[in-house]
């Protein structure tokens, strides 16, 4: 961790989540590379899962 403190309350909190979120994205990481996977991989999965008619290659490119 860093040795300073911001005195701004939202920037604060901002980089406090900034760095929570890059460690469960580390976390992650870790954990898909032990299964031969890639988060790529895994969120693409997510959205073929969560659709509710089948997908094209473009539309899964063009989602968000």
């Amino acid at each position: 961790m860093y040795d300073w403190e911001l005195k701004d309350e939202a920037l604060r909190t901002w980089v406090r989540l900034r760095q929570a979120s890059d460690a469960v994205a580390r976390l992650l990481e870790v954990e898909l590379d032990k299964q031969g996977t890639t988060v790529a991989q895994l969120d693409v999965l997510a959205l073929l899962n969560a659709s509710k008619s089948a997908l094209t290659p473009g539309q899964i490119g063009d989602s968000p």
